[in-house]
């Protein structure tokens, strides 16, 4: 799927939702976002380490 398509599935899944009850829709939603939260904190680190390692700069690592 391409970037263009983002905004029609993201409407798509939350009229999916919609049809939850509130808790059911944590209990799908808590778990993703927590995978996507790690995946985004590892490509942030590996960006960071990148830029680091090309202008030599030691990391002090931070909780983003």
């Amino acid at each position: 799927m391409t970037h263009k398509n983002t905004p029609i599935i993201k409407k798509q899944v939350q009229e999916l939702l919609k049809q939850l009850p509130p808790i059911e829709r944590l209990n799908i939603l808590e778990p993703l976002c927590d995978k996507y939260r790690a995946e985004s904190r590892k490509e942030v680190e590996k960006d960071i380490t990148e830029w680091s390692r090309k202008k030599g700069i030691p990391r002090i690592k931070t909780d983003y």
